[in-house]
């Protein structure tokens, strides 16, 4: 019985196996026929002999001669070559698709129709809408009668009819942009045309300055950014993203319309990229930008790069900051370029501004003295802060805990914790070191006591018994001195303490005496 059911399973996996070879064969046999096919057509096709002694067409018998005229009509008739492969790919498509774009034009201009017609029936209403309010508004300064304004409609109507064949001309003047008059959608659409030609053929410089003068703007977008980026560098030219952002920065005094922020931004990080620094500089001072905090943070970010231009970095970052609103990191980029004191008025305006007075702050960046607030940047230039009155601003204790732990400069905290101008300080002193307590500006902190001891202990205490810090804060950095082995200052925070009037210590041991106090108060 195996040896049947064996035999059987064979004849049938010959079967298949011939069948397969049938199927095979039959293949073969058809490319074979197709091969020979092909063959038959291409011997079939005429070879277009050339005659080389025939003239060649644009050249006279003496320039066929001459190798400098013949190299130069070469290149010429490549170029041309080369232009024609690119037209095919812009200006033609394949005559299969032809009747698919038919139909597709049939489509959108059926399609327009419509829109057109629902838009002559809408400003129709609009007419006769403003008809019927000037009616109206003469019928309220007659006597009010019903019978009036019934008059005064039914005249409204009379003359709607008689002329009803020049409302169109009417209703048209009404619309500031109709376009019925300009073929307004056929000449953006043509000029989109014109610069994809120009950017296939590779002339990006042109197609730049042609996407930035585009009318209605419908060029200067991300999506044009994107598609110059995505070309990436070209060897010998200037990149072609950096063409484009130059562009539409430069236009924008023609426009009248500052650059939208976010495109500024990456205008500001494509210059930066390609080292030009001072591209970026003529940007800002054609006052045409909308800034972001992404844009300062691209400049603040670029200084430690370019370590010979931080200053002018920096400064530049601070604009930036101070046109968007992120106030606190334009303060931290005075500090960092050592203009304590112009920090210390910026901070200062802030302070009158949370009352919600308008204040219009202006620096002149034509020089900087050690004592004077006046702000040094790149020569002559002027930056104008205007704060709105109706966004009162406010700087919060995070923010200076910020700036202290990015600037942590004794003559920045010192200027933060005293008087300035006769106004009272910014932050108060214990709190200000303890916000750097167990962070590693912690020294700066403890240098700055240590200066204020060396004018004496009656200084020191002074500065405790003003402070808004509580007894607890100090106990705090006292212990914090000691545990950096500064046990003097130490020691003679704890005496200040202890002469308070009103604070003791209670030494650890004496337990009984303290819970009896506690019984005392309670």
């Amino acid at each position: 019985m195996y040896y049947k059911k064996r035999i059987t399973q064979l004849e049938e996996k010959v079967k298949r196996i011939e069948k397969n070879s049938a199927r095979i064969e039959s293949l073969i046999q058809k490319l074979k026929s197709l091969r020979l096919t092909l063959l038959a057509k291409e011997d079939s096709t005429v070879v277009k002999k050339v005659n080389p002694a025939k003239k060649i067409p644009g050249l006279n018998m003496k320039d066929s001669l001459d190798i400098d005229v013949l190299s130069n009509h070469l290149a010429h008739l490549q170029k041309r070559l080369k232009e024609l492969k690119e037209d095919m790919f812009t200006k033609y498509i394949p005559i299969e698709n032809t009747a698919n774009v038919e139909e597709d034009m049939n489509y959108a201009i059926q399609k327009r129709n419509m829109a057109e017609k629902k838009n002559e029936s809408l400003k129709f209403c609009f007419y006769r809408l403003n008809l019927f309010a000037s009616v109206i508004s003469i019928w309220e300064n007659t006597d009010k009668n019903i019978d009036t304004l019934q008059q005064l409609i039914y005249q409204m109507i009379e003359n709607e009819k008689l002329i009803k064949g020049s409302i169109a001309s009417s209703i048209s003047s009404v619309f500031e942009r109709d376009p019925s008059k300009s073929k307004e959608a056929e000449d953006l659409i043509e000029y989109i045309e014109r610069f994809n030609e120009l950017f296939s053929r590779g002339q990006y410089e042109a197609a730049a300055t042609y996407a930035a003068n585009c009318p209605r703007g419908i060029l200067r977008n991300e999506e044009t950014m994107e598609k110059f980026r995505a070309v990436g560098h070209v060897k010998g030219k200037i990149l072609p993203l950096l063409l484009y952002c130059d562009a539409l920065i430069t236009t924008t005094i023609a426009v009248k319309k500052h650059l939208p922020a976010n495109l500024t931004t990456e205008a500001i990080k494509c210059a930066l990229a390609e080292k030009r620094l001072d591209l970026v500089m003529h940007w800002v001072t054609l006052h045409k930008l909308e800034f972001s905090e992404a844009a300062g943070d691209a400049i603040y970010k670029y200084a430690d790069v370019d370590m010979h231009n931080m200053s002018q970095c920096l400064a530049l970052a601070q604009i930036a900051y101070s046109e968007c609103g992120a106030h606190k990191k334009a303060v931290l980029c005075l500090c960092r370029q050592g203009q304590i004191y112009g920090a210390m008025d910026y901070l200062h305006h802030f302070q009158l501004l949370s009352t919600g007075i308008l204040w219009g702050i202006v620096f002149s960046f034509s020089g900087f003295t050690p004592h004077s607030s006046t702000l040094h940047i790149f020569g002559p230039i002027q930056l104008r802060i205007v704060f709105p009155s109706n966004n009162p601003l406010n700087i919060e204790k995070e923010d200076y805990v910020f700036l202290l732990k990015h600037c942590p400069r004794i003559d920045f905290i010192r200027c933060l914790t005293q008087e300035w101008n006769g106004k009272q300080p910014i932050m108060s002193l214990g709190e200000t070191i303890l916000s750097l307590v167990g962070t590693e500006h912690q020294i700066h902190g403890i240098r700055l006591l240590e200066d204020i001891t060396k004018k004496g202990k009656d200084t020191l205490e002074q500065m405790i018994v003003n402070d808004t810090c509580n007894i607890e804060g100090w106990k705090e950095i006292a212990e914090t001195c000691l545990s950096v082995k500064k046990e003097n200052l130490h020691k003679l925070i704890i005496s200040v303490l202890a002469s308070l009037e009103g604070v003791f210590e209670i030494p650890a041991d004496d337990t009984e005496d303290a819970k009896l106090m506690e019984h005392v108060f309670l």
